[in-house]
């Protein structure tokens, strides 16, 4: 029994007869002609540019957005939307006249079609006569196709570099978001003339390089002006066995100093067990002379953000 399932697998399926191949070439070919009438149309490439359009608008109305919410920093941003947007007026102007161009020609292509597939359709019952019609039907389908597809292309070009750069305007511009998402969800204000530079998720080691129960986790930011640790976290207030019966979220502001008090920074990396990246900061006339961080990102990163800030970079 399993040889004879070998042998009906391997079985070929039998070939078809004139008539079939002739109606299954008639087929294929009537719903090439059909997608096609569509597909001159160039609705799809309208959408394609009118995508990318809605995309660089939105990198500029994002830019709009962040400025207007206090960000000053980062002047490359201005300048890339400025760029963006000159590249994709060069770039959709080209891709419009290409398309309004071509797209007749290719209409008119197809216009012979229609009275050539009625003629192939009605001798379907006689191949001698039909196979020459399937032959030219295919042939001129496959011209059309072809300059479609050179058409697609030249658009996807043209389009390439403007996305390019809009999706690295992107990504620049949602971290910012990110970031003012927390600065606006924190219990300081920011004050006039006073740009958000950075957050991150942080924990306060208050009593040595071990973190203690009772120390604070929440996030450290940073402005052009303070450098600021807020607790904000949720923290058990009844257990029961080690089981945690009752909690409320703690969202206090713990550390407010001006840039002007920010002296030493040590970046210190404690490994695995010391899980990652820490930072000490000095603090020179500051109701809390040090502080160490242990951070969620590259602390030789925040030092250099942190030393810029106060010379003002």
């Amino acid at each position: 029994m399993p040889n004879q399932a070998i042998d009906d697998k391997a079985t070929p399926a039998p070939a078809l007869s004139p008539m079939e191949q002739l109606a299954k070439d008639i087929n294929e070919l009537q719903a090439r002609y059909e997608d096609l009438q569509n597909k001159v149309k160039l609705g799809d490439l309208r959408q394609q540019v009118s995508q990318a359009a809605d995309q660089v608008k939105a990198v500029a109305d994002t830019l709009t957005s962040v400025r207007g919410r206090g960000y000053t920093l980062d002047k490359g941003l201005d300048e890339g939307v400025s760029s963006l947007n000159g590249q994709w007026a060069q770039a959709q102007a080209a891709a419009v006249k290409q398309m309004d161009e071509q797209a007749p020609a290719l209409a008119a292509s197809l216009q012979p079609l229609e009275s050539r597939m009625l003629m192939m359709v009605a001798a379907s019952t006689n191949p001698a006569v039909a196979q020459p019609m399937v032959a030219v039907v295919r042939t001129t389908l496959d011209a059309v196709e072809k300059r479609l597809k050179t058409l697609a292309e030249s658009i996807a070009a043209l389009l390439k570099a403007p996305a390019e750069q809009a999706k690295a305007l992107e990504a620049r511009l949602s971290t910012i978001n990110d970031m003012l998402k927390l600065f606006a969800e924190a219990t300081f204000k920011l004050q006039p003339g006073e740009s958000p530079v950075a957050v991150e998720r942080a924990a306060w080691f208050r009593h040595g390089d071990k973190k203690a129960d009772d120390d604070p986790d929440g996030f450290i930011f940073l402005t052009t002006r303070r450098l600021l640790f807020e607790q904000n976290e949720k923290v058990a207030t009844k257990k029961f066995l080690f089981i945690t019966t009752a909690s409320e979220t703690i969202h206090q502001l713990l550390l407010d100093v001006p840039l002007a008090q920010v002296g030493a920074i040590t970046p210190r990396d404690m490994g695995f067990l010391g899980l990652g990246e820490h930072m000490d900061i000095v603090f020179d006339g500051a109701a809390v002379p040090s502080a160490h961080f242990q951070l969620g990102a590259d602390n030789v990163k925040w030092q250099k953000m942190i030393e810029d800030a106060k010379a003002g970079a």
